[in-house]
C-alpha cells in the first residue's frame, strides 16, 4: 500500500497445521499497529523479530506497537 512516506507492504499465509504467519515492512519514519489474527480465545502469538511491544488483547486478536522497518509474527491455534 502507498503512503506518504513510501510502501507498506504486508504478507500473510496459513499453513496445513492452521499457524499463521504475517510479515510487514513499514518506510522508515513510520510506527504504528499490528493486530494479529487469532484463531480462537487460547490461541497465542509469538513476534519472531525484535521490536514489538505487546499493546494487549482485542477481541481474538493480539496488538502490538511496532516501528519502521520489518515486523513478523506467528500464531498458532
Amino acid at each position: 500500500m502507498p503512503t506518504s512516506a513510501g510502501p507498506l507492504v504486508v504478507k500473510w499465509a496459513r499453513d496445513a497445521a492452521g499457524q499463521f504467519r504475517l510479515q510487514a515492512t513499514a518506510p522508515a519514519g513510520t510506527g504504528g499497529q499490528i493486530w494479529i489474527s487469532l484463531a480462537s480465545a487460547s490461541a497465542t502469538s509469538t513476534p519472531v523479530t525484535s521490536g514489538a511491544t505487546f499493546v494487549g488483547r482485542n477481541g481474538l486478536y493480539d496488538v502490538y506497537s511496532v516501528g519502521a522497518g520489518l515486523a513478523e509474527f506467528t500464531s498458532a491455534p
